[in-house]
């Protein structure tokens, strides 16, 4: 099967004040095109997600071959909150508009895959590293599986020495807090 390369959107979100108010589309060199409009939002209402969403939908729907829109929506919602970060800071430091690329929601995407957040593990634990002096958060999920916050596991999700050393002595290493 050969080989598609994912063609290079720019995302604008243009705002209306400091309120975002549409999303924009362009492939390459062509005219942008509107995505969606966004309603005025409610006072404390953030609109982040939503456009997060949106962008996501539209990303994961014209570069995968044969993606369902319900597939597209699926993926969107997974990956909304690594997109939201880098919205969030892109809108704070705007003043007409925000602008996203196709490199920027990849990066976003997969910095959320190598290093997924760790408040769904339900125990955490403490360990040194034996070659420095970092330390690295071992933790069991809710599902009962292990993660580990070193390059070994975020790279090659393999289990690594850190996860082994826990689970054969968990309590030679220190209980990290619950709130993070």
């Amino acid at each position: 099967m050969p080989e598609v390369a994912a063609p290079d959107f720019t995302y604008r979100i243009e705002l209306n004040g400091s309120v975002p108010s549409q999303i924009t589309v362009r492939t390459g060199r062509t005219k942008p095109k509107t995505l969606v409009t966004l309603p005025r939002p409610a006072e404390d209402v953030s609109l982040v997600p939503a456009i997060a969403t949106a962008i996501l939908e539209h990303h994961f729907q014209a570069t995968a071959q044969q993606t369902s829109e319900a597939s597209a929506a699926e993926r969107a919602h997974r990956y909304r909150k690594a997109l939201s970060r880098v919205i969030s800071a892109r809108l704070t430091r705007a003043t007409k508009a925000a602008t996203l690329r196709t490199a920027d929601i990849a990066n976003s995407i997969l910095k959320y895959v190598i290093s997924p957040p760790v408040d769904h593990w339900i125990e955490r634990y403490t360990v040194p590293s034996e070659s420095s002096d970092r330390k690295y958060t071992v933790g069991k999920k809710d599902d009962g599986t292990w993660g580990c916050t070193c390059p070994r596991y975020k790279f090659h999700h393999v289990e690594c020495k850190h996860i082994q050393a826990v689970q054969a002595h968990p309590g030679w290493y220190p209980h990290c807090p619950e709130d993070g």
